[in-house]
């Protein structure tokens, strides 16, 4: 995994830009380990959503992220591989807990991620048969039995 960057967010904050992200070629999935870094103990306050957007939109889905102090990995994909490889990761606050949002001087939030891309799914068929009377795995054709009733 690498680094993507970092953000210090408050119940107000807007969208905010983590990083670039360009997925590999063929890859149609992207892991983002988000760790906290603040506050010391554990986040009760609230969770964000994370998301890597191309020219092409959000095409890989959207995941809610909670603040974990050791870090979690969370999965974006959606089975199909972007039109575009290149884009951004970005995350969002989502405050709701009456407790942060009425306080005078919230705690802030921090967060830093790192990312990495892959497959996931399977490429190869399941062996089903095809319309076409050819067996999906090899391409050979089937052999029919002939049962006459006299």
């Amino acid at each position: 995994m690498i680094d993507i960057g970092s953000v210090i967010v408050t119940p107000t904050s807007p969208a905010m830009e983590v990083g670039d992200f360009s997925l590999g070629e063929g890859d149609n999935a992207l892991w983002i380990e988000a760790t906290q870094i603040s506050p010391s103990q554990a986040w009760n306050y609230s969770y964000g959503l994370l998301w890597w957007e191309s020219t092409e939109g959000r095409e890989l889905g959207t995941t809610k992220v909670y603040g974990h102090e050791v870090g979690e990995t969370y999965l974006l994909g959606v089975g199909k591989a972007p039109t575009v490889r290149t884009g951004k990761v970005f995350f969002q606050t989502r405050a709701y807990n009456r407790r942060w949002i009425s306080i005078d001087n919230p705690p802030r939030w921090s967060l830093s991620f790192r990312a990495a891309s892959g497959v996931i799914g399977s490429r190869s068929s399941v062996g089903a048969v095809s319309n076409s009377l050819v067996r999906d795995t090899d391409g050979s054709g089937l052999s029919f039995v002939q049962v006459n009733f006299s």
